[in-house]
């Protein structure tokens, strides 16, 4: 994708450093330059917080290369908007882009999700933390998760502690370990692990083992 968006660069630059120059057709390329690379989906819906460089829209080559090094350009850099997949290699992500669709393979940091209307499904995350809205979470393991988001569904087989302090929100587990809710209108449900959940909120459903 990297390629595509230097070629597509390079196309807009050129006549911009000639701009005295340009003729009605330089300015028909370059236009035409621009719809390819926006067309292009060099706009990343995910990107590696660490990398310190990479940000919603940068090139993924240049970015997601330097300072998060190869594996963030091949991992965090690769996840575009949309449907995607990947490798977290421990790695922290954010999910800034709404309505993208992943599939996150390995273990993963801490996911934060910023976006709404986003369906992941990930094997084992640090932790989850979601501030956007209608969002649905698949895993195996989450170690902590907190939402302050609204229509979040939590599907994990196990997790270690959840807060919900936004509304309308679900989770369905296997197993739990810590609950703690502070908004309304939410639901909890898990089989096994803690006998009950700290509920501070209003209308909630708790469905405990």
């Amino acid at each position: 994708m990297s390629q595509d968006c230097d070629a597509g660069a390079t196309a807009v630059r050129h006549p911009l450093h000639t701009v005295m120059g340009m003729t009605k057709k330089l300015l028909a390329i370059a236009a035409l330059s621009l719809l390819v690379l926006s067309a292009s989906g060099c706009s990343l819906g995910i990107t590696d917080p660490g990398s310190g460089s990479q940000q919603p829209g940068q090139n993924a080559g240049e970015g997601a290369g330097e300072g998060a090094g190869e594996g963030a350009g091949e991992g965090a850099g690769e996840l575009a908007s949309g449907a995607a997949s990947g490798a977290c290699d421990d790695r922290d992500l954010l999910v800034d882009e709404d309505g993208s669709n992943l599939v996150l393979t390995g273990s993963c940091g801490v996911v934060t999700i910023t976006a709404s209307e986003v369906a992941i499904n990930l094997e084992t995350a640090e932790g989850v933390i979601v501030s956007g809205s209608n969002v649905t979470v698949l895993a195996t393991h989450i170690d902590a998760a907190e939402v302050s988001g609204d229509y979040v569904t939590l599907n994990p087989d196990t997790i270690g502690s959840l807060e919900f302090s936004g509304d309308y929100n679900t989770l369905i587990a296997q197993e739990a370990d810590e609950i703690a809710i502070s908004g309304n209108f939410n639901i909890a449900n898990w089989s096994a692990g803690a006998a009950s959940a700290n509920d501070t909120g209003n209308d909630n459903t708790v469905v405990a083992p």
